[in-house]
């Protein structure tokens, strides 16, 4: 048989529904004092912590105060970044251009390659194996 809330005794149901209030407003505190000290640490400057100064005592901005920094007009024989960056593109096409492949291979043009791999395989020439040491007798 199950017993049923109202059968319990007065001690047992005073401290079922009290606790929570107790519980949260702990809660509640500890979390703000550990988001207050976070905030703290952060450099975050909490205005009902600090030392309070009437407004009137407050120091004006001076008046040629600019939080921007000054503007300069660029020199106008400098070339722009757009400019540098279009002629490195023609200089570079030129190039591209002034390089001409190779398609006509005849005696007057030959140049002979002195890659390294060449090299390796000229010396490293092919053998034919000798075919007596493989037969059987």
């Amino acid at each position: 048989m199950k017993a049923d809330w109202d059968d319990a005794p007065h001690y047992l149901k005073a401290s079922r529904g009290a606790g929570n209030i107790g519980k949260w407003l702990i809660a509640g505190l500890i979390g703000t004092c550990i988001t207050g000290g976070l905030l703290h640490l952060a450099g975050v400057q909490i205005p009902f912590l600090q030392d309070s100064t009437p407004v009137a005592q407050i120091e004006q901005p001076q008046e040629g105060y600019s939080s921007l920094p000054s503007f300069e007009e660029p020199d106008p024989t400098q070339p722009t970044a757009e400019e540098m960056f279009w002629s490195s593109v023609k200089q570079q096409d030129a190039e591209r251009k002034a390089r001409i492949k190779q398609i006509d291979y005849n005696d007057q043009n030959y140049t002979p390659r002195t890659d390294q791999a060449l090299r390796h395989a000229a010396r490293h020439s092919y053998r034919p194996l000798d075919i007596d040491t493989f037969q059987s007798t």
